[in-house]
């Protein structure tokens, strides 16, 4: 799931009209479209988290071209790179240090959906203009998840149900995209 999503973020990055039409032709009947995604493209990005969804986002990111500083608790843990913010993200003073005044994105990626939010809300305090990534790791977290308005949300479990929901009503939607790509 943090490889897939990593790739739908690609995607809106690429191109925000394909990630769209991806979200339209992937979504539920009783849903509502969804309105045009545009993150940007430039400035740089503060990732919180540097586990395995976060890896997958950096790793998008850096492929884009965009700047990331990583904030991470435990980096000798996860195997962050040396210029890695030491600290959890739910703090003012470790956001200061990873620049999140003059960032232009914030992912809030770490195991925790606690510390995601405080994240950012804390993120969101400093520079109320974020682009923002929530990491959503558990279903019963739902109504305080919508509550932060989060720009994207990455959910595991939704993500590969919905995955497999798509590959077996239309088995050819992912060719699609990738060659529309």
């Amino acid at each position: 799931p943090f490889d897939t999503f990593a790739t739908h973020l690609a995607t809106a990055l690429q191109a925000p009209s394909l990630y769209l039409l991806y979200q339209w032709l992937t979504g539920l009947m009783h849903e509502s479209l969804p309105e045009p995604l545009y993150p940007p493209k430039n400035g740089h990005w503060v990732l919180c988290g540097y586990g395995r969804f976060g890896k997958a986002i950096y790793n998008r990111l850096q492929d884009e071209g965009l700047e990331t500083v990583i904030v991470e608790a435990e980096p000798g843990l996860t195997g962050a790179p040396a210029n890695t913010v030491v600290g959890p993200g739910t703090e003012a003073e470790t956001l200061h240090q990873a620049k999140i005044e003059d960032a232009v994105g914030l992912v809030a990626g770490t195991d925790h959906d606690g510390n995601n939010l405080s994240i950012i809300m804390t993120a969101r305090e400093i520079n109320p203009k974020l682009f923002v990534i929530l990491r959503q790791n558990l279903k019963s977290n739902d109504a305080i998840a919508q509550a932060v308005q989060a720009d994207m949300v990455m959910h595991p479990s939704a993500i590969i149900a919905d995955r497999i929901r798509v590959l077996l009503g239309n088995p050819q939607l992912f060719r699609f995209v990738s060659l529309a790509l």
